[in-house]
């Protein structure tokens, strides 16, 4: 005889079955191609009745996996709204990854997880050493001047959240830097801990709405008219804040014109107008008289971008869910934060996109800093060590290059061998330069943005569970190495350096390594190092 439970579960299993043998061809068609249309993702609610693992086993029993797959691709639909932030094209072109929200924001509302703020002490390197670095970094004030250290000549600040997934646009900005980091070691202490100073001790930054954002927004900030101006020569002139203004008080009198006046006497005043204005000013007026209506009733920064809010039927189908986890203290002992599933994540899906940063290795070397005969602070010879940020790279021993992931708590994904239930690989969007792959390492310097990997989980992962991935064997003989050999650091007096946060000291000291993958994934033509 079957119980209650049982036959609802039995007929839950043959109904499903049943419906997605009418399953259209496209629909069949995604399920069999890269992970990068296998963003599945099922919500805790849906699968919160302790039981959620047997369910899958069962339905896989039953139906088989292609039906299993079928049956998660339809849920996708009604479980993804759940998602409030995502990672898509942006709407900018060329600007590779946006952010998007997909809930509607009052003027004030936090958006997202707070993230980690990663401080570059004394780094006098030549442009050309910074490279693509420099797009992204900001200044020692930056997250209300947490990192302005009293004793750093210079202090950089990378923001791999919020401060570099975000775009800009001047005539669109829609949020702000909300609360600024705190100071949080997660208890470890430089006395005590071979852990502290590892990690970033800056944790806490946010974004927030400068007003109302409707649902469907691409977030834009503002990085401030100095960094288009100083970005002339290969981006062109993009309009700054008060270029739209000026430009919507042309286009309305133009607008206005056309009351009185011909079209074509208006076509021609636009045109004059265009070959006569400032070249940013110029860049933000529509090119058509057919144009001018709609750049008066949107005005020009809208005009200039009209796809920046997305339906909530593009971004299920075209973005990945940019807020899958977030960020707690880790349940490896010294290793800070960790970051930790905000939802169920079946097995192949992208836990979350992590866009990265090609740069070279010796960008992290630090050095005694020195004043030239100009008086200006430069690099010495003598080198003192690595910067922290090294700690959030995956490389190979045996290449020059490094690659720094940027995204909402990508960065705090921690590792650990035998529990991995994640791992890197390269991605499957179209925006990722797959080309790129197969460059020298020389090559490879000379490009831009491109390059892209996932997170992606090797099982289903339930609502809470720390993501892990495996760093590799050289890296965690370099720690286990690290912890056996530790003492407490000391001045050059001898005594131990005590936990304090205005001179820096304690992102002077600490394990320095970058991450490894897993065989297969660095391009054999990027190792152009000699191993010793």
């Amino acid at each position: 005889m079957i119980g209650a439970a049982s036959l609802g579960c039995f007929l839950f299993i043959l109904l499903a079955c049943a419906q997605h043998q009418t399953l259209v061809n496209d629909t069949r068609e995604k399920t069999k191609n890269s992970h990068d249309d296998n963003n599945l993702l099922v919500s805790g609610e849906a699968r919160s009745d302790g039981n959620s693992k047997p369910r899958l086993e069962m339905l896989q029993t039953v139906c088989g996996e292609q039906e299993r797959m079928e049956i998660i691709h339809d849920t996708r639909a009604k479980e993804k709204h759940q998602c409030k932030m995502y990672f898509a094209e942006s709407s900018i072109p060329n600007a590779g990854f946006g952010l998007f929200t997909a809930v509607d924001l009052e003027r004030g509302d936090l958006i997202g997880e707070a993230d980690i703020l990663v401080p570059i002490i004394d780094a006098f390197h030549e442009d050309d050493i910074w490279g693509m670095m420099l797009d992204v970094l900001w200044g020692r004030a930056y997250g209300g001047g947490t990192c302005n250290y009293k004793s750093a000549k210079r202090v950089s600040v990378f923001s791999p959240g919020s401060g570099s997934a975000i775009n800009s646009h001047m005539g669109l900005s829609n949020v702000l830097h909300g609360s600024n980091p705190i100071v949080d070691d997660t208890g470890l202490t430089l006395s005590q801990d071979p852990g502290s100073g590892a990690f970033s001790s800056y944790y806490g930054m946010s974004l927030k709405a400068k007003k109302a954002v409707e649902a469907g927004s691409e977030l834009f900030t503002s990085y401030g008219a100095q960094w288009f101006i100083d970005r002339t020569e290969w981006l062109g002139y993009i309009p700054l804040t008060t270029d739209y203004s000026r430009a919507d008080h042309i286009v309305k009198k133009l607008y206005e014109k056309l009351d009185d006046t011909t079209p074509e006497v208006v076509g021609a005043l636009l045109n004059f107008i265009r070959h006569s204005a400032n070249e940013r000013v110029a860049a933000a007026l529509p090119k058509k008289i057919d144009d001018i209506e709609k750049a008066y009733e949107a005005g020009t920064a809208k005009y200039s971008l009209p796809n920046f809010i997305r339906t909530p039927e593009w971004l299920q189908e075209n973005a990945i869910c940019a807020d899958n986890i977030r960020a707690e203290k880790s349940t490896i002992p010294q290793a800070g934060r960790g970051a930790f599933a905000t939802r169920t994540i079946l097995k192949d899906s992208i836990i979350a996109p992590a866009p990265v940063l090609h740069l070279p290795r010796n960008l992290m070397t630090t050095y005694v800093v020195i004043k030239d005969k100009d008086d200006e602070y430069i690099n010495s010879d003598e080198r003192i060590g690595q910067q922290v940020l090294l700690n959030y790279c995956f490389g190979h021993s045996n290449s020059s290059v490094l690659l720094l992931p940027y995204g909402p708590l990508s960065n705090l994904v921690n590792h650990n061998r035998k529990e991995a239930n994640a791992e890197i690989r390269w991605s499957h969007s179209r925006l990722h330069r797959q080309e790129w792959l197969s460059f020298s390492a020389e090559k490879l310097a000379e490009d831009d943005f491109g390059l892209i990997m996932d997170f992606i989980a090797l099982r289903d992962i339930a609502p809470g569970e720390e993501i892990f991935i495996d760093y590799g064997t050289e890296w965690e003989e370099a720690w286990d190495e690290h912890v056996r050999e530790w003492k407490p650091p000391k001045d050059a007096e001898g005594k131990v350096i005590e936990q304090e946060y205005i001179s820096g000291e304690h992102l002077r000291h600490g394990f320095r390594k970058e991450m490894g993958v897993r065989d297969g994934v660095f391009p054999v033509s990027w190792l152009d190092i000699s191993g010793t």
